[in-house]
């Protein structure tokens, strides 16, 4: 059910899904933190934690609209639109 595991001597480690499907149940404040944390079995410190992070991180989502490959392209045409704009000059 929750993914997480658990070292001995350390305390759970829970996947990133999770943490995120927890994270989205607190912000759409349906219920409170403590009713959350049985539900998921974690804390009302870890899920604040969590809700925290991915305020925080959220902005990074669209990061990734920035691939390698598309700032690239700009860069071309970039210098296409420099090597038009010489030769109309000529």
């Amino acid at each position: 059910m929750h993914e997480k595991r658990v070292d001995e001597k350390r305390e759970p480690v829970y996947s990133p899904t999770f943490k995120a499907q927890v994270a989205l149940s607190a912000l759409q404040a349906n219920r409170s933190l403590p009713e959350l944390a049985w539900e998921f079995g974690v804390t009302h410190e870890e899920i604040a934690r969590w809700q925290a992070q991915l305020l925080k991180h959220a902005a990074r989502v669209f990061e990734a609209d920035e691939t390698p490959a598309r700032t690239h392209r700009k860069q071309l045409l970039r210098e296409l639109k420099i090597l038009d704009d010489f030769q109309a000059s000529c």
